[in-house]
């Protein structure tokens, strides 16, 4: 299911003064996404159902080349493939002459590096465009590999030795094409042109590798009828988008229906964390200390400004329970979300809290849990809520 679905979930309640009874809407919005598409992508492989070293049945190329290995030593996520100085194919059978490609994208050297090249003709050898990184991580679109240059970004937009999200989308057309180039979710290079190489609006497969040491994960592949919605697509989750309760009336005195529970599941939920591994996307917890100061944890470090949420956000963000949220209880009683995490005290901070008699009282103070898409949080736009509360149980591990 890749659809969004709205529910609605009607709630009664009777006022004893009017003996009528009121109804009140609860809306659930509720954003179910597999693999990151609208309708099946033409071609995607995160690496993580071959055994180590399979042979590669998912991909065109036979034999596989050498210098071409599966492992989770590769892996952003799970496992990953390496390709030192080799390249592989996958043949598609697109439904236009719009090509979207993504990958999560690591380069272990300081070499010049050709990372996708679009093909036709069934031949992986006739690129009708291609995309290669300098070595002062200017990136560059070529009609043909090395000879008709079409575009280039700023240097310095594609990093080296950390993982990067690489987005192509071009419109094969040797007259009027277009090409566009998106590095961790943001533009750096597009124009138009000549992107047909070997003539024609027509493409049939992608090429992916270098001459160079590099890890590849999450490749995705699409046409014009495919949506692609992000880095993170490899990423299943569930999210509950809009949660809002409107009374019908001032005076409500007795509840018919008492309880209602939503939960919502976080990518890897209930899991732990090594310090510096993230969980699909960016998430923080914000914690008032009770020294009176807020500090913000995430799985990963956040080199945020201090005027954006908290600043700098260590990797002591553990790992995120489940959110469940309820509108009463069996008693006709509000009652709050429950949620937990767990923080990593590698600074001693809260032991040094709870060993002195003035600050160690750390119950009843405010918690918020917050999450944000990769690009949203590179341009400092405003994050989604996801859960806030005080703070009512603690335990030392």
């Amino acid at each position: 299911m890749a659809t969004d679905r709205v529910t609605q979930v009607g709630v009664e309640y009777a006022d004893t003064q009017t003996a009528t009874t009121r109804v009140s809407q609860l809306g659930l919005e509720v954003a179910v996404s597999v693999h990151g598409t609208t309708g099946q992508p033409l071609f995607r492989d995160t690496f993580d159902d071959y055994p180590d070293d399979d042979p590669f049945d998912k991909w065109t190329t036979s034999p596989v080349p050498a210098n071409c290995t599966i492992s989770a030593s590769y892996g952003r996520t799970g496992k990953g493939l390496r390709l030192n100085g080799t390249s592989i194919s996958k043949a598609l059978t697109p439904a236009d002459n719009v090509c979207e490609f993504s990958a999560w994208i690591y380069l272990n050297d300081s070499s010049v590096a050709t990372i996708l090249q679009v093909y036709a003709n069934s031949n992986p050898d006739t690129a009708q465009t291609c995309v290669t990184i300098a070595t002062d991580g200017t990136v560059n679109v070529y009609s043909w590999p090395g000879v008709t240059l079409l575009g280039s970004s700023a240097a310095g937009v594609f990093p080296r030795t950390t993982w990067t999200c690489f987005y192509y989308r071009t419109t094969v057309n040797d007259t009027g094409g277009t090409y566009e180039v998106r590095v961790n979710g943001v533009p750096v290079v597009s124009g138009s042109g000549d992107t047909a190489h070997f003539g024609g609006t027509s493409w049939s497969g992608v090429r992916v590798g270098s001459n160079t040491d590099v890890r590849i994960d999450d490749v995705w592949a699409g046409d014009g009828t495919k949506t692609w919605l992000g880095c993170n697509w490899a990423l299943v989750g569930t999210r509950v988008s809009q949660f809002g309760v409107e009374y019908a009336g001032p005076r409500i005195i007795q509840t018919l229906v008492t309880q209602f529970g939503v939960e919502v599941a976080l990518p890897y939920v209930e899991e732990i964390f090594e310090p510096g591994q993230s969980f699909g996307p960016l998430v923080w917890v914000e914690v008032l200390g009770p020294d009176g100061d807020t500090r913000a944890y995430a799985p990963v470090a956040l080199p945020d400004p201090s005027a954006y949420y908290w600043g700098w956000k260590p990797p002591a963000l553990l790992g995120v329970g489940r959110v469940a949220r309820a509108l009463s209880d069996e008693h006709g009683q509000y009652e709050s979300q429950r949620f937990s995490t767990t923080l990593d005290d590698m600074d001693r901070q809260w032991r040094i809290w709870l060993g002195d008699v003035a600050t160690r009282l750390i119950l009843n103070k405010r918690v918020v849990l917050r999450m944000i898409s990769e690009p949203a949080w590179r341009a400092k736009l405003r994050p989604r809520t996801v859960a806030l509360g005080l703070i009512r149980d603690y335990r030392l591990e």
